[in-house]
This record gives structure tokens, C-alpha cells and sequence, in this order.
């Protein structure tokens, strides 16, 4: 009887169709091509390998939710659970349908869910990087083991062909994409091994009890909960990181080398979702379809720091204590660790391993702590970064943070020779060294002063505090660094002229001092219209970086 009833017609191209609609939806991603020209750039020219953990941002309230604008529901990843549940509702169905007439003529509706093809070239194929929408059709059975039959035989044909992520059979297995994030951190070697896996592997499909909010990798989202670290967010250079400087560089890459490309993305965007291209098994790159350019253009979210597989993850609380969050608590609670307190946390964007000019990493904060005297006192990153957990990472952007970290005064040397005036800086508070990077210079600057105070000729000193570096035939090269470590100091001198009156002496930080002549000497060569203006607009923000931090002129005693 069953195979009488399998004789109607519209059954098997029903089949086959659903069938190959499936399969279709797990084509094979492909590789980017390579072979871009190599820009000296120092924070592109560091290996992704090299970079063993992303920038280290962390939420004050442990219970840090990413949350914004709810993803569509068909770009939503179902769970490894999909298959069990379609089998107990597979058994009610079984259990219903014996306890019916078994010559009883029925029809039923049965749904499709919508899916999305993974192909990384939408215009190639017309399955391929589309959205196929199975809306419902209606199936006509004789009998109920005809229904149950043809039930079984979809759920069977989409299982193989169209699958889940992370399953054998599925998108991302056909791709080589990562698969959905489900690891878990409860140690500190957990943490410490595993945590900053990058880029970081996607989040997956959040659970159903979610909400919107609560699902959503966002940062907006976030302050609806947490309104205070959203606002110092917000201010901050991690949440400008994918900046017109960087995405300038990027855009000339993205087609030819996106490899290089996504070592910057890294640390600058570490999230799977933000970036339109993954890492697969070949060693090439695959389109992203959980993608999100305006996600990206947040930089580094809070996401980026607190979320793995939809769980978070966040410093113990205020009195120390790690207990897990109470039942029911907004997504799912928080996991707490000392690890978000660690310096290591901070490291695998704040410490390169290569390039290392001169033998020192042109990244080297992480590893010019460990040699000062702040990590034997434990006093770490945070310590100065995030005082009392604020969301603020200040850095040589910032005229207080600088002034805090140094200390300026006047000095007189009397010798042989003539008298000399000097102007001393030291590192007094920075628990690296000043400056860190090889972006940032810092000018000391003495100017003898006439009775009218009017520059004496041959009266100028001046000092740079900076580590040069240049890159030449793809090898980079240290020229200079004056940089102080913890503890010491550099002193500008100028020796005293009869017809000097006064002196003036001033310190001016330039942040952006590397990129300034970066972005100029890219703005000199041919470039496409979005990336030049995308430079151009770096290149003003630069040249207007530059601060002072002490000025002042003294009389001269005779």
C-alpha cells in the first residue's frame, strides 16, 4: 500500500527540488587573490600569527551584554540542537498519526525555513550569494504513512544538504568558514591558552529565550544596561579603531591581499562578524555571510572583549568574588575571572612578536612592563588604563594621562664653560616606555630670550623623544630611540649668552607623528577616489593631534 501511495506524482520533484535547494546553500567560498603593494605601515606589517591575543577592553559591570539592531531571522545560524528537537517532534507526530483513521483523506502545511546560499561571488550563479525563499506548500496524502513518509524524507534531504554550522554536512563545513563559537572558559589556563583565538570565531545562533537586545553584538545595545561604560566607550581610541587612517589603507588591499588585510582586523575589528571575509582550511578567504559593515565600523566593541558563543565573560566583582550569576539572569549571566584584571589580558594587541627591528618588537609595551619595577609592585595596565574600572584607556592622546606619567622640570649646570640652562623630563609614572609606540614623538624644546623677549640667534635646543623606524624593501629598519623606560630621563641644555634675558622651554606631544608623513606620502600616489578621501580625512586628524603639555619662560639670574 505504501508504495502505491508513493506512485503520486507531485512527490518526488517535490523531493528533489527541496533537495537541491539545499545542497545549493553550502557552496564553496573562494579565496582571495593576492599580491597588493606593501604599504609601510607598522601595525600592518605585523604577522597575524604573530599577534597572540586582541586589544584589551573590558566592561566595568562583569554582566557586560552586547546588544542592538536584532539580526534577520534568515541570517540566523540554528543551534546543533535543531536535529534533536525535529526528532521528538518527528515521535508527537508519529504518536498523533496512529491514533487516527488510517484511510482518512488529510492535507497538511509543511514549512521550509528560509536559507541563505554562502557563495562568495553573488553575481556568478543566481543560488549563489542569494537569498532562496521556501515560503510553504501543501501536501496531499492518501494515508498517514504517506505523510509521515514524505515528512521524514525532507527532514532527511535538508539535514544532509543543508545542515547547520559546525555540522558535517553544513554551510560552513562546505566553505571551510569557522564554525559557531562553543567553546568554554572556566580556568585560568583556559583563558590565558584559548580565549583569544582570532579572528574571534562567530558567535552562532543566540538562544531562543533571548531577547533582540540581549542576542545583538552591538555597542549601542549595551548601554541600555550598562549607560555608564557605553559613554567612556564611546570616547575612546578602541571605539574609533576601524578609523579613516586604517580603512583608507584596507580598501587598496581587500580584493588582492586580504590577507594582510585581515592581520589589521585582528586587533582593530577581532570579531568574526565584522570582518567580509573569513579564513578557510586551504589558507585562502571566504565571503562572510553573517558579515555586518556597520558592526565593523564600531572598531573594537564590547563584544570584542566580553563575548564568546553568545556567553559573557567579565572581571570578578567589585569584592572580588567569581560566584556565577543568579537563575535567569540577562544573557544567560556572566562568567567571572581574574583574567580581565591580568596585563596578559591586554597583550596580544599591545605586544608584537614580529617585526622586530634592532631586536626589540615594534609593539613592545606588554614586554616593557615585565622589565619594570610596575609589574614586580603589581600595578598592571588596568591599574593605570581603567582606574576603578572606567572604560577609559587614555593614552598619549591624551594631555592629562601624559602629564600624569612625566615629570618637567628646570635645571643649571655650572662647569668649565659657560653656564648652561637645561629642561629635564622624566618617566616618572608610565610603567612602559615614553613613548611606546613608533607612531608618537614628543619635543623638547629651550629658546634664549632677548630684554624684549625675542629669539636670540644660535639660542634654540630641542630634543625628539620618539623611536624612528622605516621600512625598506619590506624589511623594517630602526634609525633612532630616544625613548625613556620607567625611571629615567633626557635633558635639553643651552648654554647662556650675554644678551640673553629669559628662556622659554616647552614640551609638545605629536601622536600621530609616523602617520602624518604615512598618509602624505600615500596621498602623493595613485589611489582610488574612496580611499583617497578616506586618507585625506586622516591626514588633516593628524596634523591636528599635536598638544603641549608644558610652557613656560623664566628669567635668567645674573
Amino acid at each position: 500500500m505504501l508504495f502505491k501511495q508513493l506512485r503520486t506524482a507531485w512527490i518526488a520533484p517535490a523531493v528533489v527540488v527541496l533537495f537541491a535547494a539545499c545542497t545549493t546553500s553550502g557552496d564553496t567560498g573562494e579565496a582571495a587573490p593576492e599580491g597588493a603593494a606593501e604599504m609601510e605601515n607598522p601595525c600592518a606589517a605585523a604577522d597575524s600569527a604573530a599577534m597572540e591575543n586582541p586589544c584589551a577592553a573590558e566592561m566595568e559591570d562583569p554582566c557586560a551584554a552586547e546588544m542592538g539592531n536584532p539580526r534577520p531571522r534568515w541570517r540566523t545560524r540554528a543551534r546543533p540542537r535543531w536535529r534533536t528537537r525535529a526528532r521528538q517532534r518527528w515521535r508527537t507526530r508519529a504518536r498523533r498519526i496512529r491514533a487516527r483513521p488510517r484511510r482518512k483523506i488529510h492535507a497538511r502545511r509543511i514549512r521550509a525555513r528560509e536559507l541563505r546560499a554562502a557563495g562568495p561571488d553573488p553575481g556568478s550563479n543566481p543560488m549563489e550569494g542569494s537569498r532562496m525563499m521556501i515560503r510553504d506548500f501543501s501536501a496531499r496524502a492518501r494515508s498517514a504513512p504517506t505523510g509521515l513518509f514524505l515528512w521524514l524524507t525532507l527532514s532527511v534531504g535538508c539535514a544532509v544538504g543543508c545542515g547547520e554550522p559546525g555540522d558535517a554536512g553544513g554551510d560552513a563545513a562546505a566553505t571551510g568558514l569557522p564554525s559557531a563559537d562553543e567553546r568554554t572558559f572556566v580556568t585560568p589556563e583556559d583563558f590565558l591558552g584559548r580565549y583569544w583565538v582570532r579572528p574571534i570565531p562567530p558567535q552562532g545562533r543566540a538562544p531562543d529565550e533571548f531577547s533582540p537586545l540581549e542576542a545583538s553584538l552591538h555597542p549601542a545595545a549595551c548601554g541600555t544596561c550598562h549607560p555608564n561604560q557605553y559613554a567612556d566607550w564611546q570616547t575612546t581610541v578602541h571605539a574609533g579603531a576601524y578609523s579613516p587612517g586604517l580603512s583608507g589603507q584596507l580598501v587598496n588591499w581587500e580584493e588582492g591581499s586580504f590577507q594582510r588585510v585581515g592581520a589589521c582586523l585582528v586587533c582593530h575589528t577581532p570579531l568574526s562578524e565584522q570582518s567580509a571575509r573569513l579564513p578557510v582550511a586551504d589558507g585562502g578567504f571566504a565571503a562572510n555571510p553573517d558579515f555586518e559593515p556597520e558592526l565593523r565600523d564600531h572598531g573594537l566593541v564590547c563584544a570584542g572583549c566580553h563575548e564568546r558563543g553568545q556567553a559573557r565573560y567579565g572581571p570578578p566583582r567589585r569584592d572580588g568574588s567569581i560566584e556565577p550569576s543568579p537563575p535567569n539572569s540577562p544573557h544567560g549571566g556572566v562568567t567571572r575571572t581574574s583574567y580581565f584584571e591580568d596585563s596578559r589580558f591586554c597583550a596580544g594587541c599591545h605586544q608584537f612578536e614580529a617585526p622586530a627591528p634592532n631586536g626589540k618588537s615594534i609593539q613592545n609595551t606588554y614586554t616593557e612592563w615585565q622589565n619594570s619595577r610596575y609589574a614586580t609592585a603589581g600595578v598592571t595596565c588596568q591599574s593605570c588604563h581603567m582606574p576603578d574600572r572606567r572604560h577609559l584607556w587614555r593614552g598619549i592622546h591624551d594631555p592629562e594621562m601624559v602629564r600624569s606619567g612625566i615629570t618637567i622640570e628646570w635645571v643649571r649646570q655650572v662647569g668649565a664653560g659657560a653656564p648652561e640652562i637645561g629642561l629635564r623630563v622624566t618617566n616618572r609614572g608610565t610603567g612602559h616606555a615614553f613613548p611606546t609606540y613608533v607612531t608618537p614623538e614628543v619635543g623638547i624644546q629651550l629658546q634664549l630670550l632677548d630684554a624684549d623677549r625675542r629669539p636670540l640667534d644660535g639660542g634654540l635646543r630641542e630634543l625628539v623623544i620618539a623611536r624612528r623606524v622605516v621600512s625598506r624593501n619590506g624589511v623594517w629598519v630602526e634609525l633612532s630611540d630616544t625613548r625613556l623606560l620607567p625611571d629615567s630621563s633626557a635633558t635639553v641644555t643651552v648654554a647662556d649668552k650675554e644678551a640673553a634675558r629669559f628662556v622659554r622651554g616647552s614640551v609638545v606631544v605629536r601622536p600621530d607623528a609616523f602617520y602624518l608623513g604615512l598618509f602624505q606620502s600615500l596621498l602623493a600616489g595613485s589611489l582610488s577616489d574612496t580611499s583617497r578621501a578616506l586618507l585625506r580625512q586622516a591626514k588633516e586628524k593628524a596634523a591636528a593631534s599635536p598638544f603641549s603639555v608644558f610652557e613656560e619662560t623664566v628669567p635668567l639670574s645674573r
